[in-house]
């Protein structure tokens, strides 16, 4: 759970979080956030999209994570490296 507040209606907030797990399977896996407001839930993010010259409108979208935990074998003595490339979506390798 992240606490947020905002100083006024409309303002926005970006968070970040980190989702950690003890076991992790070698299947698909959906992590979504949640929001709470006033009693309210909101499971939605947006994107503003549109061209110059054209009005902007927030395009909607589940915001939600889609991950694969992979059951990865590594024979005795092998040592392995990993290079960054462009697009990849890992900040560190344990």
């Amino acid at each position: 759970m992240a606490e947020f507040e905002t100083g006024r209606d409309g303002e926005e907030k970006n968070l970040s979080f980190t989702v950690l797990t003890k076991d992790v399977a070698a299947k698909p896996y959906n992590v979504t956030a949640v929001a709470t407001y006033e009693g309210k839930t909101f499971t939605e993010g947006f994107t503003t999209i549109g061209y110059v010259g054209v009005r902007p409108y927030p395009m909607y979208r589940p915001a939600e994570y889609r991950a694969t935990g992979v059951d990865v074998k590594v024979a005795p003595g092998l040592k392995v490296a990993y290079v960054m490339g462009t697009g990849d979506d890992v900040s560190r390798i344990a």
